[in-house]
């Protein structure tokens, strides 16, 4: 699975990655409240960034945050996104 973005691995746990795509350069941030969860859930950070990118469906959630919901080795993926400050906020299988 190829994506076109950057991870940068910061103190703390968070992680930044810039969306290299030439469509989109987004910047996003995993709170630490979505690195936990990924954890929990066995979620890449990856599959997390793949789901972004390679999205079939997207729509608006609470907040800001509009959610992006991919194929992710047979499984679906969804992801929730503050659009307005760039974070990660969470990522749940959903089958």
């Amino acid at each position: 699975m190829k994506t076109d973005l950057l991870l940068k691995i910061l103190t703390e746990g968070d992680i930044v990655c810039q969306n290299t795509n030439h469509i989109s350069s987004m910047n996003y941030r995993f709170t630490k409240h979505a690195l936990r969860r990924m954890e929990k859930r066995s979620i890449s950070e990856e599959d997390v960034l793949y789901c972004i990118a390679n999205q079939h469906t997207s729509y608006p959630g609470e907040a800001d945050c509009i959610q992006y919901i991919a194929d992710i080795k047979g499984r679906n993926l969804k992801v929730v996104v503050n659009k307005v400050k760039g974070n990660i906020v969470t990522a749940v299988w959903v089958d």
